[in-house]
């Protein structure tokens, strides 16, 4: 049983598969499985795997093509043994001291769920790429968590280094996302754990010219990640009030001197500030489930003083199946806090005096 598990994904990269083979076996640290899945390459990527001797490689090929987040989570599932899995991939490569330092990580951290790494971005040649999306700083879960709510993945998936009770907790990748899986999995894994980012560059991670990656930009690759954000929204759903608000500070508008309604307090600022269409309707639609359920609806309007009243008018505000729509009436900001709406009322006395 090894202390990690790297599960390496393969396809179509008969190029480049030896090369991110190599910077496993030249690892500084030793305690390692390899899972190999090819995806039934049509190159000659198979033969070039066939081709590595290791006793602690496993090879694995596909009986079909299957992408790759089946062959991540049948190599996790039903292939691993280690305490911790990497991730990686047929086209990316990694320093070679990456597991010896993710691992000291985790070790000392018992906390940290996941360790991920400062990337270096590299083209088809192996030329480096000015490219520091991936490399942010360490931060809090929640400012985490804003940035995926805010469509944004900072992590570099073929850096990230999971303990595998995570993965049991969280679950394992999602099937049907292809453009967003990752992201998908961050969010679940940071509404449990923490993670820590090395800052160093242990990961070299390819971005190809022709935009052949699977998170090219393409229309049909847009139209999907569009979608599979607006799904992402739904792990925010029950999220702790605290971390709502510590997450999302601009919804402290909404906090009343009666409290606040974790969920509403979700939805409205996902409405008024979430920044596109797609994460303004996982809004309206969380307010509509609310307004829908007898104890919430009592609850906000207590509370919020909303109503499903409110709710009606404001879905009127934005035509989100015709966006070229042009609504006849210019949408008004949705005030829901009391003291607010009684200084609106003394402020027009004033002004009628």
């Amino acid at each position: 049983m090894a202390k990690v598990s790297v599960v390496l994904t393969s396809y179509n990269h008969e190029k480049y598969i030896g090369q991110a083979i190599d910077s496993v076996l030249n690892q500084t640290f030793t305690d390692w499985e390899l899972i190999i899945v090819d995806d039934v390459s049509p190159d000659n990527s198979w033969s070039v795997i066939e081709s590595y001797n290791d006793p602690r490689i496993i090879k694995i090929q596909n009986d079909r093509t299957r992408r790759y987040i089946y062959n991540i989570n049948r190599a996790i599932e039903l292939e691993s043994s280690g305490q911790y899995i990497a991730i990686h991939h047929s086209d990316d490569d990694w320093a070679p001291d990456k597991l010896e330092k993710q691992v000291a990580v985790l070790e000392a951290n018992s906390n940290v769920g996941a360790v991920f790494s400062h990337v270096q971005c590299i083209d088809e040649n192996n030329r480096p790429l000015v490219v520091e999306w991936f490399n942010q700083p360490n931060k809090p879960r929640t400012d985490w968590l804003r940035s995926l709510f805010f469509n944004e993945n900072q992590l570099c998936h073929p850096s990230a280094l999971v303990r595998r009770s995570v993965y049991e907790q969280a679950g394992l990748y999602r099937s049907a996302h292809a453009q967003t899986d990752d992201a998908e999995m961050w969010t679940r894994l940071l509404m449990i754990a923490d993670i820590h980012v090395v800052q160093e560059r242990l990961t070299l991670h390819r971005i190809f010219s022709d935009q052949s990656n699977e998170s090219g930009d393409r229309p049909d690759r847009r139209a999907r990640m569009w979608l599979e954000w607006y799904l992402q929204k739904k792990h925010y759903i029950g999220m702790p009030l605290a971390d709502i608000l510590e997450a999302f500070p601009e919804s402290k508008r909404w906090v009343t001197p009666k409290g606040a309604n974790s969920g509403y307090l979700l939805a409205m600022f996902a409405i008024q500030i979430g920044g596109c269409p797609g994460t303004r309707l996982f809004g309206v639609e969380l307010l509509y489930q609310l307004m829908n359920n007898a104890e919430d609806r009592a609850d906000i309007e207590a509370i919020h003083g909303f109503t499903y009243l409110d709710f009606i008018a404001l879905t009127g505000q934005e035509d989100f199946f015709n966006p070229a729509a042009v609504l006849p009436v210019t949408p008004k900001p949705i005030v829901s806090n009391p003291l607010r709406r009684f200084a609106g009322k003394v402020v027009r006395k004033l002004r009628a005096l």
